[in-house]
């Protein structure tokens, strides 16, 4: 198969001839991305939503297939033994979208859902939470959960997981948060401050600069001071644990959660009027495909297999030689 897009043509594989219309999307959208690349030009035209079909008009089935969590279920979780799950809630399109991405002992970050909500409340985050687990994710593990300051993820995670999460709160959204609370020209000074307390290695020496940090406020402003105080001890649970500052940069924020909402957006760009929730759903599951093709190893991967030795140290227990 043959895809003409202006100067000459771009061979496809035989299988596309068997492609749902979402991969011939896929197909020839990168297709058009090569032509663009090399002539310097964008082709005119529609986009590349899928063999002469409109954007709406992509098919529910067509991104079923393709991308099961977001759909009906079907990518199962028995395989992966993740060490780290980060969810977090971005806004597209109107609509507030939870995106959960699962870190594995080998540093492989993969797509675990999408699920759609009104606003970021328990009873959604228990059920993105519960649809994990009926896809194969063990509860009788200790994993890591990244999340923002959402009081409702935090919720939904402990109804589900109990005492057998640890949860790293978002340090990234912390920094925000209180920078909110701060006069303009104060901003820049005691953000260094708050990123230097985090780089250091020890979590007693990170948690006493926070401190000191927080005395400080205490009473020029009270508001930001409480905001600091308020979910200190998670933002700490890394240091708590140990983990070196390598892998630490990588699990501290759901900064690639952030990642993936931009090409998610890049993906449907020429989208111009929405045709309701589904209609999101569908081209935020391609964004999402196409930002899983990017992914890198998480670094300090080399670190991961240790992670979940500590954190699952009843499921690996030690050999005692005599």
């Amino acid at each position: 198969m043959r895809l003409r897009i202006g100067i000459g043509m771009a061979r496809m594989s035989p299988l596309c001839h068997k492609t749902s219309h979402f991969e011939s999307y896929m197909i020839y959208g990168h297709a058009l991305s090569l032509w663009t690349t090399t002539t310097g030009r964008r082709k005119p035209g529609p986009e590349p939503v899928g063999l002469g079909r409109s954007a709406h008009q992509i098919s529910p089935c067509a991104i079923t297939t393709r991308f099961a969590p977001a759909c009906d279920g079907r990518r199962r979780l028995e395989n992966l033994n993740l060490v780290a799950l980060l969810i977090d809630g971005i806004e597209f399109a109107g609509q507030v979208l939870f995106v959960a991405v699962g870190v594995d002992p080998s540093g492989q970050k993969h797509v675990l859902g999408l699920w759609q909500g009104a606003t970021e409340n328990a009873t959604v985050a228990k059920a993105l939470l519960e649809d994990l687990v009926e896809r194969g994710l063990d509860v009788e593990r200790h994993y890591l959960v990244v999340m923002d300051g959402s009081k409702a993820l935090r919720a939904g995670v402990e109804r589900v997981f109990g005492a057998q999460a640890e949860v790293p709160r978002c340090q990234l959204h912390k920094r925000r948060n209180v920078k909110e609370h701060l006069p303009e020209h104060c901003r820049a000074p005691y953000d260094r401050q708050i990123r230097a307390a985090y780089a250091m290695t020890g979590y007693a020496e990170a948690k006493a600069a926070l401190e000191r940090i927080w005395r400080q406020w205490a009473d020029v402003n009270p508001s930001a001071a409480r905001s600091l105080e308020e979910g200190m001890e998670e933002t700490l649970t890394l240091h708590r644990l140990g983990v070196s500052p390598l892998l630490r940069r990588s699990l501290s924020t759901t900064n690639v959660i952030e990642s993936c909402l931009a090409t998610v957006r890049h993906v449907a760009r020429n989208v111009k009027r929405w045709q309701g929730g589904d209609h999101v759903a569908r081209w935020s599951a391609a964004g999402l495909l196409e930002a899983e093709k990017k992914f890198r190893r998480v670094k300090g991967f080399r670190e991961l297999k240790e992670l979940n030795r500590i954190l699952n140290s009843e499921l690996h227990p030690q050999v005692q030689v005599a």
